[in-house]
């Protein structure tokens, strides 16, 4: 997006096949209206050439170009702003405005972030029956590169499976993930493919070492996963059976984590102190005068804030006082 007074330019990724009616981008699962993985290409007239070349629109390293442009008009198209998306993203959509405005320059400077990496494991045996003794864990500070670890079986009913194929319980774990002293310029199309890579590579290696404390009964003598207690579709041997997984690298600017470095604090605008009376900011990454950090709780205030900016509503936000 480029902002030039009262106009926005926007690139089009994709057109409808039918441009009279919406995209509709939710997917039913057992009477749950669900984001999918990947776009509904179905819908879209670029939808085989997305689906061959296993498109992410999401990340700007992808090869896609855009298709066309639109140009739109304050008080034609918008009336204002919200500007949801991550800090680590601005400097790359915002470069007018750090031109313009030495605050907003100095956020999107000081206020920083963190790509991440992520696994979740579908298991046969349940938790009680991996040999972990306490209740349904969330915990932090265990072994790198993935030392967060959430029992997320509370999902396992709004998820399908084969009978043959039934698993009992979910783990999903996370952590930072260390990254390129130098990023790549978004012209490096591979980057995205070596991350995802590294990260599957670093969950074999930790899962090959890593959960005898947590899981005893699951695991070998060396203190790594019993692989065959991994449910996979495609019954694969050994490490293999990690395909049957999912595991994530984090690298897009719009998905990194937002830090609470040092001092930072003292750069986050709040959100509406964009000195723009049309643009108002919202995320875990602004100052929502509550807590200014990375979590869903910040998010969540910042999305009230941003609520009682435009419209007043509401009037007072439970922990925060002003």
């Amino acid at each position: 997006m480029v902002e030039n007074g009262h106009i926005s330019t926007a690139y089009v990724q994709a057109t409808l096949k039918a441009p009279d009616t919406e995209y509709q981008p939710l997917i039913n699962v057992l009477d749950l209206d669900c984001w999918p993985k990947d776009p509904l290409y179905d819908q879209l007239v670029q939808g085989p050439d997305l689906e061959e070349q296993n498109i992410n629109l999401e990340s700007p390293w992808s090869p896609w170009q855009p298709v066309a442009t639109r140009t739109l008009k304050q008080g034609i198209d918008f009336d204002l702003v919200v500007l949801g998306i991550s800090v680590g993203a601005l400097k790359y959509i915002t470069p007018e405005l750090m031109d313009a405005s030495q605050p907003w320059k100095d956020m999107v400077e000081n206020v920083q972030s963190s790509p991440t990496q992520a696994m979740q494991l579908w298991m046969k045996p349940n938790l009680e029956q991996t040999g972990w003794k306490m209740a349904s864990p969330v915990l932090d500070g265990y072994e790198d590169p993935f030392n967060t670890w959430a029992d997320m079986t509370q999902t396992l009913d709004k998820e399908t499976w084969p009978q043959n194929h039934l698993p009992y319980s979910i783990a999903y774990f996370c952590n930072n993930l260390d990254e390129p002293a130098q990023i790549p310029e978004f012209s490096d199309h591979e980057y995205p493919a070596r991350e995802h890579e590294r990260v599957k590579q670093n969950a074999i290696k930790w899962l090959n070492k890593n959960t005898g404390y947590i899981w005893p009964n699951i695991s070998n003598d060396d203190g790594g996963l019993q692989w065959d207690q991994l449910v996979d579709l495609q019954d694969g041997e050994g490490e293999a059976r990690i395909n049957g997984q999912y595991w994530h690298a984090a690298i897009n600017p719009s998905e990194r984590y937002v830090l609470s470095v040092a001092g930072s604090a003292d750069y986050r605008l709040k959100t509406n102190g964009t000195a723009y009376s049309n643009l108002f900011i919202t995320g875990d990454w602004i100052d929502n005068e509550f807590l200014n950090i990375g979590c869903v709780e910040s998010t969540v205030v910042a999305g009230f804030q941003a609520s009682r900016a435009i419209s007043g509503y509401p009037e007072r936000i439970f922990y925060v006082t002003k």
